[in-house]
């Protein structure tokens, strides 16, 4: 009798992925012998935790972008390359829509696209937040996003390691 060694989940004999969580078999230590008389299935297998899986799941983009949304008019803190590559990837990505809408829909008034002035002025704020996050985790003043050129730098670099005058490091909490 084997287990899934990432949920413990009970396997089939013959099965090569886990059904319940994708986990391969192959790669999985061999828990078809017997476990010791003074120690349960239970003890031989700990699945992870699920507070783990949850950090493990908010390690994507969407997370990253859904995360910087949630505070889109917070100027403290700090904030990952991750979350401000993300968003700004995103927001490309539905700006591009945006733009398809309008040329789709013939959807202009005075050469502006309608869906895509929305679009910018409703994440205007989000992102110029984000930016004003990511400058604070290299430690630097939030009103230097207004240089073009040293922003795109500094947008670029790693961020300080450790506690900074503008909050903890992110990547050592990981809170969105």
């Amino acid at each position: 009798m084997a287990f899934c060694t990432n949920c413990g989940t009970k396997l089939d004999e013959k099965a090569r992925f886990c059904l319940q969580c994708g986990t391969k078999v192959e790669d999985a230590p061999d828990t078809s012998q017997a476990a010791p008389a003074t120690q349960s299935m239970h003890q031989t297998f700990a699945p992870m935790a699920a507070s783990d899986r949850q950090t493990e799941a908010k390690k994507n983009g969407w997370t990253y972008f859904t995360g910087a949304l949630k505070k889109f008019a917070v100027v403290k803190g700090r904030a990952r390359r991750a979350e401000f590559w993300w968003f700004t990837l995103f927001y490309s990505i539905f700006y591009l829509i945006c733009i398809g809408i309008d040329y789709l829909l013939d959807f202009y008034i005075e050469g502006w696209g309608v869906f895509t002035l929305l679009y910018s002025v409703i994440f205007l704020l989000p992102g110029y937040c984000v930016m004003i996050r990511r400058l604070h985790d290299c430690d630097k003043q939030g009103w230097l996003f207004l240089i073009p050129i040293y922003n795109i730098v500094i947008f670029c670099t790693a961020g300080t390691t450790g506690k900074n005058r503008f909050g903890s490091d992110p990547k050592q909490t990981d809170i969105l």
